[in-house]
């Protein structure tokens, strides 16, 4: 469906990939799979980035884990 998606299966590989690429949208590139996919169900689908220096970021994903919406700031 998606050419060059990327998935994400723990916090950490997520937290990685945002420290070394920075804070990109993942809206249509990114689905969330395993451990983290359950966790962020758990959530209401909500992931908050807190780990990062500016407060208020997340990401959203629907039912099927594929990333919906972010406000990941630059």
């Amino acid at each position: 469906m998606f050419a060059n998606m990327l998935v994400f299966n723990t916090k950490a590989e997520l937290n990685d990939y945002l420290d070394s690429v920075g804070p990109y949208t993942l809206v249509n590139r990114a689905a969330f799979a395993a451990d983290l996919l359950d966790f962020v169900r758990s959530n209401d689908n909500v992931f908050n980035v807190d780990y990062l220096v500016d407060d208020g970021e997340w990401i959203e994903i629907d039912n099927d884990g594929y990333v919906v919406a972010d406000m990941l700031n630059g």
